[in-house]
């Protein structure tokens, strides 16, 4: 009888051990992540997973009636870059389902790919190894970051298309006027942290929302 009711005991512990098992899995997973088209205009984008987060595989490409611009005005470039947004542009930009990532959801898109703890939260270029590397177009991410260059504020000049790639994260700044960015360089392989002026007009890449 002892053994019996030993017996019943390992068997129910086993099944409770692959609940949590499965249970820790499955949260561990995330959001499902798949190619979709975006409602609003008909454009696809591809998706990709990285760690527990599922990205956009392109810059966004969804005109707003304010705070969006193609680079040097030319609609080309918006099919090949993407669009540049303001930060309030950028805010509410992303289709359903989607958001603009904060600081927060940068640092874990770059924990996932390498970059040690102790570098995440550092200001500057002087942040991990060859993250950057792995988020550009062919980079072993996937994530395939197009460097649409920037726009400067108001009838300011467009610069670095193909050089630099600013992304817009949610996270308000050092000043209520800035907001945190993350920038790619064509020569650099780590990825720059810092804030800039919320008017500039960079690059978006939404994450999946959770």
């Amino acid at each position: 009888m002892k053994k019996n009711v030993f017996a019943l005991m390992i068997v129910a512990f086993a099944a409770m051990f692959v609940m949590t098992s499965c249970k820790k899995d499955e949260e561990e997973e995330g959001p499902k992540c798949e190619s979709f088209t975006d409602a609003r205009d008909n454009q696809t984008y591809t998706a990709v997973k990285i760690g527990s987060q599922c990205w956009m595989a392109k810059n966004l490409n969804v005109a707003v009636s304010t705070g969006s611009w193609c680079y040097d005005g030319n609609n080309t470039n918006c099919a090949n870059y993407g669009r540049l947004y303001s930060w309030t542009a950028a805010g509410s930009a992303c289709p359903t389902g989607w958001k603009l990532p904060s600081d927060a959801d940068w640092i874990s898109l770059e924990k996932s790919i390498g970059m040690a703890d102790a570098h995440t939260s550092v200001v500057g270029w002087e942040r991990g190894t060859d993250e950057g590397t792995k988020l550009k177009v062919n980079g072993s991410s996937g994530f395939n970051a197009q460097l649409a260059g920037k726009k400067d504020p108001g009838n300011g000049p467009y610069g670095d298309l193909s050089t630099y790639g600013y992304f817009w994260t949610s996270t308000t700044g050092s000043l209520e006027t800035k907001a945190w960015r993350r920038t790619l360089w064509s020569t650099e392989a780590r990825i720059f942290r810092g804030d800039f002026p919320k008017d500039y007009g960079f690059s978006v890449r939404c994450v999946k929302v959770e």
